[in-house]
């Protein structure tokens, strides 16, 4: 992807990449959105991992939350330990999906991920 082909999420267009309806799946992992669309079974509305479907998942991947809870939140100072689980995610997510574009946080994004690890 070209810098002029580069497309920008932000939380409120990267929900509408969840997969309703059939449509494309997108989630993002270090500001990084990837296209999962071939991974349904997984993402898709419904499945295991669903809940990660159009959000900004690097703190619940890091902290290995499959919840949302921690979704579109600074993921920046997670610990050691959380941060190379993390690495190791957005490693498989580069491997195997297409990235699509990059997430654009809103300004408290940061201070929400503080929020849950003061």
């Amino acid at each position: 992807m070209s810098t002029d082909e580069v497309q920008y999420f932000d939380a409120e267009t990267l929900a509408t990449k969840a997969g309703a309806d059939g449509g494309p799946i997108y989630l993002s992992v270090k500001g990084r959105v990837f296209d999962v669309t071939k991974g349904a079974d997984f993402y898709g509305p419904g499945k295991g991992y669903g809940v990660f479907a159009g959000k900004e998942v690097s703190r619940c991947l890091g902290k290995m939350e499959v919840n949302d809870k921690e979704s579109n939140a600074g993921w920046r100072n997670l610990s050691a330990e959380h941060m190379e689980t993390l690495n190791d995610w957005e490693g498989r997510f580069v491997a195997k999906y297409p990235v699509v574009g990059v997430f654009q946080p809103d300004p408290h994004f940061e201070m929400r991920g503080v929020a849950f690890d003061p």
